[in-house]
């Protein structure tokens, strides 16, 4: 799948190589109007970030993913942030010239300073959306829909436009017909090839092309494997071998609970209330049903697992942590105190698989990981 910037690129042969100057100038033209997407795009690395919003607003939103490298130190870097968040900045340091804007949100300490810290360090405006952490109350919803609406001013000024309610009601509509759509393709994607097409859908869903999603990868239903969870953090690029791994050792991710995967996903859309308030629907499809752990009450976290990991038949959960993340971290005691409790006579194991800055850590994680599995093929019942 290839960016319309790079389709364009492409081309650039074509029309150089001209006969006349007014076949280079039409070419010219056609290439720049093609290639004019990659500056109106808006990265984001939350999905408390609604993407639609982005699209209603004639920009193109694209969800980055930093590469977990161990070549921070000496990057000129600032104090004080975690790996992630210097991922980050390195990211939007990448982006400087190719991306119009970035949208950081509070739902991270860490990102939010990034937020603060983020524009003397590179040359990209940076946008600060504050999610509330209490979700329950009329205040928390009236909070987050005027921040989408500063957020809608933000990338007007951008040479953005202001969306009219059927054009906002359309978008979101599209968007939501298109992830239905992705899930329902879960079930015919190995665990790798889903994970990659929700990935892909988040950093271009306006070119995400969903039949070559359906026919690129089918899965291997080997009766003999052990169903898991995957949960916890976002999975950055360099981190996806964690999947195929799983299969080699005989186990398989059915419940993808990280936030690049299912956790990050809202809620349906009622398209009888969008109809008649498509920023209010927004609101209830993203800060009431994505069932992020930060939230507080997290009650509806455990509601979600509760649901999917007793749906799908889940063994076992491989619990995903970044060492320097205090929301995940926080939540290991009650989730395996929690989890061996769920479903009566069968507890349901957590592993620990805490990851640093670098990639150094992966035979360690297999080790744990292929232990969980070797228990659980002994198990009966499993």
């Amino acid at each position: 799948m290839l960016l319309k910037s790079q389709r364009a690129a492409q081309a650039l042969p074509a029309w150089l190589h001209a006969k006349s100057v007014a076949q280079v100038r039409a070419g010219w033209v056609d290439w720049t109007n093609r290639s004019a997407s990659v500056s109106q795009s808006v990265i984001y690395s939350c999905p408390f970030v609604p993407a639609e919003w982005v699209a209603a607003h004639g920009l193109r939103p694209c969800r980055a993913a930093p590469e977990r490298s161990a070549c921070l130190p000496g990057r000129g870097l600032p104090e004080g942030l975690c790996a992630f968040a210097g991922q980050w900045l390195l990211e939007l340091r990448r982006r400087q010239g190719r991306a119009l804007a970035a949208v950081l949100t509070t739902v991270c300490d860490q990102m939010r300073r990034l937020g603060d810290l983020a524009e003397p360090e590179c040359d990209l405006p940076v946008f600060v959306l504050h999610v509330p952490h209490t979700w329950q109350s009329p205040t928390a919803r009236r909070i987050y829909a005027d921040e989408l609406r500063r957020l809608g001013r933000f990338l007007v000024r951008l040479g953005g436009r202001e969306p009219s309610r059927s054009e906002l009601a359309d978008t979101i509509r599209r968007f939501d017909d298109a992830r239905r759509e992705l899930l329902g393709l879960r079930g015919n994607l190995s665990p790798r090839a889903f994970a990659q097409a929700l990935a892909d859908f988040a950093r271009e869903p306006l070119d995400c092309d969903l039949q070559a999603v359906s026919v690129k990868s089918t899965i291997d239903n080997r009766q003999s494997s052990i169903p898991l969870a995957l949960l916890g953090g976002p999975i950055m690029r360099g981190d996806e071998w964690i999947y195929d791994e799983v299969d080699e050792l005989g186990g398989r991710i059915v419940l993808d609970v990280t936030e690049t995967g299912e956790l990050g996903l809202p809620g349906p859309i009622d398209r009888r209330r969008l109809a008649e308030d498509p920023l209010e629907e927004l609101v209830t499809a993203y800060l009431d049903h994505i069932p992020h752990p930060f939230r507080r009450p997290n009650t509806e976290f455990y509601v979600f697992l509760a649901r999917e990991l007793v749906g799908r038949g889940v063994q076992g959960v491989l619990f995903r942590r970044y060492v320097w993340c205090d929301t995940w971290h926080g939540e290991l005691a009650r989730l395996r105190e929690w989890a061996e409790k769920l479903v009566p006579g069968r507890p349901i194991p957590v592993v620990d698989l805490d990851c640093g800055q670098s990639g150094g850590d992966r035979g360690r994680i297999l080790q744990r990981v292929q232990a969980m599995i070797e228990t659980l093929q002994q198990t009966p019942g499993a």
